[in-house]
């Protein structure tokens, strides 16, 4: 009875899609091949994040601070650093900032602003934000497209 490669003992996974090799001798145990990144060849393309800046806005501006911390709308990305000079015309705004580098000592990756999106809580710069996080094209119609339409008097 051909079960697909999987052993007979293993009905847990044996009507899966996920094609395991056993490379074992005995049937209770289950050899699954693990590897590690060693580097990257290429990098896919560089894709922006939409950010907030977070912590103490005050504290940051008394100090002077360059280096802040960004945290990106997506969970899954992690706060960014971004090194800037202009901390106060950045405050409380929407950002685009992109990941450079990832330091293999740093707990959060280096990155730089890419652009000022619009003020947080901003109706229309919030739904820019999705639109821009969802990689959607919002561009204006160009007037060939919008002559198309009929017109407002109709």
């Amino acid at each position: 009875d051909d079960k697909g490669g999987y052993e007979s003992s293993l009905p847990s996974i044996e009507n899966t899609d996920i094609s395991l090799q056993s490379t074992a001798t005995n049937a209770n145990t289950l050899t699954i091949m693990t590897g590690r990144v060693v580097g990257v060849l290429n990098r896919s393309r560089q894709r922006s994040h939409v950010a907030t800046i977070t912590g103490d806005v005050d504290y940051m501006l008394e100090q002077g601070m360059e280096y802040v911390l960004v945290v990106p709308m997506d969970p899954r990305i992690p706060k960014i650093r971004i090194h800037t000079r202009q901390l106060i015309n950045i405050v409380r705004q929407r950002l685009l900032v992109s990941i450079d580098e990832w330091p293999v000592d740093s707990l959060y990756p280096n990155g730089h602003l890419n652009n000022i999106i619009g003020p947080v809580n901003s109706v229309e710069v919030e739904v820019k934000c999705l639109l821009l996080e969802s990689g959607i094209a919002f561009d204006n119609f160009s007037a060939s497209a919008l002559s198309c339409l009929p017109s407002s008097d109709e």
